[in-house]
């Protein structure tokens, strides 16, 4: 996974949108108003870049790869790095936290919901 400075972000996505203009590239997902673009490790919500952290980014990554559908809090913790213990249940939802907080105060059309006992979901609001 690439890491991209936050300033860099803008940049990076107005040439990749030229070279694409007629179709986003594959991996690319969108959902809602927010797109997540995995080759530049980088989310945008209406075409504004969040400054996402390497583990922000992998968590909402693995959220996006199905919008809808639970994602269990250990497919969670791998995206993380595989954190296991007590410990890594608290460090998840530090991340999810921060996730939901960034995608909030961007004015993002959806939301990462707690699915209690199973995990969490992405889904539009």
């Amino acid at each position: 996974m690439r890491v991209v400075a936050s300033t860099n972000i803008g940049r990076l996505l107005r040439s990749s949108n030229r070279l694409s203009a007629v179709e986003a590239p594959p991996e690319t997902r969108r959902f809602a108003n927010v797109t997540l673009y995995p080759r530049l490790a980088a989310v945008t919500v209406d075409g504004t870049p969040l400054p996402f952290s390497p583990k922000e980014f992998a968590l909402a990554r693995t959220l996006f790869e199905e919008p809808g559908a639970v994602v269990s809090r250990e497919r969670c913790r791998e995206a993380l790095g595989g954190m296991t213990g007590w410990k890594s249940e608290r460090l998840l939802s530090v991340f999810i936290y921060a996730v939901r907080l960034k995608l909030r105060a961007a004015g993002a059309q959806l939301e990462v919901a707690t699915v209690r006992g199973r995990g969490y979901v992405l889904r539009d609001h």
